[in-house]
């Protein structure tokens, strides 16, 4: 049988006496020091967000948390007002409903990060004087085909 390699992880390890993520000890270099947008940000690129990077993506964040009256919302609303002691379910009724319509903006900002596209006018200089507008991140609102 084919020996396994034990596992391992740049993103985070602790000991008996530390948490370290991305190399920083959590309780001493960043309890109380970074935001929860910092903290994404360390942990999907391996480094702590300049103030600009920092700025953009927890307005990232912040939009991606309202989730407005989108039918997936209000599906697992629904399941939740009926079926209270059954989160599961509600939150698996949100999830059905994931599609690329109402689900779209989390595509986009993920492609705005992985383009590095985080200035004012999506072209990483911070410009806002830029040659093209901001992008814009979002559902993309289709009309009814009745």
């Amino acid at each position: 049988m084919k020996e396994r390699k034990p596992l391992r992880s740049e993103m985070g390890w602790s000991t008996t006496d530390s948490i370290t993520v991305r190399g920083y000890n959590l309780p001493k270099d960043l309890l109380g020091k970074i935001d929860l947008g910092g903290m994404a940000f360390l942990e999907m690129t391996g480094r702590m967000p300049n103030p600009r990077e920092a700025e953009v993506f927890n307005a990232l964040l912040v939009t991606l948390v309202e989730h407005g009256m989108t039918p997936q919302a209000i599906a697992a609303r629904l399941i939740s007002i009926c079926s209270p002691e059954a989160m599961q379910a509600a939150v698996a009724a949100g999830l059905c409903g994931v599609g690329s319509v109402f689900a779209g903006g989390s595509e986009q900002i993920a492609r705005v990060l992985q383009t590095r596209e985080c200035g004012p006018c999506g072209d990483g200089s911070g410009d806002r004087r830029g040659p093209r507008a901001p992008q814009g991140a979002g559902p993309r609102h289709r009309p009814s085909a009745a």
